[in-house]
């Protein structure tokens, strides 16, 4: 998620972002998702435009409450407030999901961040 800002600031093409999300982890990637959509100002309406974000979560991992669309789109960060950015490494795991189960012909994986 760190690299997020700087990709929107020099990439001008569509970016699909995964992001596993288990338990209480799918609320702070919201909040995270909602924070680089409105608080970034100079790439903001850019990461609105172009970034499409997919949640991972794990049947065993549910969320208490799952949000709908419109929820997560009406969603309004304190951008006052910098938020801790999750900082862990799943590229191998979504590399390893992505290759075994995925139903697209040519999957990619960038192990560079």
């Amino acid at each position: 998620m760190k690299h997020l800002v700087n990709l929107g600031k020099y990439w001008d093409g569509a970016i699909s972002v995964a992001i596993y999300a288990p338990g209480t982890d799918y609320y702070a990637a919201l909040e995270e998702i909602a924070y680089l959509r409105h608080c970034h100002y100079n790439v903001s309406s850019k990461i609105r435009r172009l970034m499409s974000f997919t949640l991972i979560i794990p049947e065993n991992h549910l969320p208490d409450n799952i949000l709908t669309a419109s929820e997560v789109l009406n969603m309004q960060p304190n951008c006052d407030q910098k938020l801790l950015v999750i900082d862990i490494d799943p590229v191998p795991m979504f590399c390893t999901i992505m290759f075994t189960s995925a139903l697209q012909f040519i999957p990619f994986c960038n192990n560079n961040f």
